[in-house]
């Protein structure tokens, strides 16, 4: 085998090998229209924390000034969370609409139906703690965010109304 071989065989196998153990959130977009929206995006999040870079900074972060005032409730209680042992947390029944959350091993889960749409997220305690640990009073930078991420595997959120079915999951 000569040389140049040699070394794109090698480029080759180790793209093979970060793209085996590089982590994707996925987007999943189907619209119910016989000439509506089909999407499928799997994007890398190295890549998506590379493109952040040429993102104007105001839109880089998420600004909240009311977060600031919840911030420190916040923050203890996903601290507490993770020291709970599995329960349901908050359960409403109003009717047509319905709101859970429930503690069940790792993950926060919540559950909301109403009449028009059903949505199920599913995160991590840890990333919930991350997230709000680094949110600095008003403001969340999405880089961070995003780094939050790395440890999770499988469906985060998905959302199904009459009109529209939309999954995020990291895989």
């Amino acid at each position: 085998m000569s040389a140049g071989r040699a070394i794109l065989l090698s480029v080759v196998v180790a793209m093979a090998a970060l793209a085996a153990t590089e982590k994707y959130v996925i987007v999943y977009v189907r619209q119910s229209s016989d000439d509506g929206v089909h999407l499928w995006i799997p994007v890398p999040l190295s890549l998506a924390r590379t493109a952040l870079q040429f993102v104007p900074p105001d839109a880089a972060r998420i600004d909240d000034p009311e977060m600031a005032v919840y911030l420190p409730l916040a923050r203890s209680l996903a601290r507490e969370l993770e020291d709970v042992r599995d329960a349901a947390l908050i359960e409403v029944n109003n009717g047509d609409n319905k709101v859970s959350i429930v503690k069940s091993g790792e993950h926060l889960i919540v559950d909301v139906l109403t009449q028009d749409e059903k949505v199920h997220i599913s995160v991590p305690v840890r990333v919930l703690r991350e997230v709000l640990e680094s949110w600095g009073g008003e403001t969340l930078r999405v880089e961070t965010a995003l780094s939050s991420l790395r440890g999770v595997s499988g469906e985060v959120v998905h959302v199904l109304s009459r009109d529209a079915e939309v999954k995020i999951a990291v895989w």
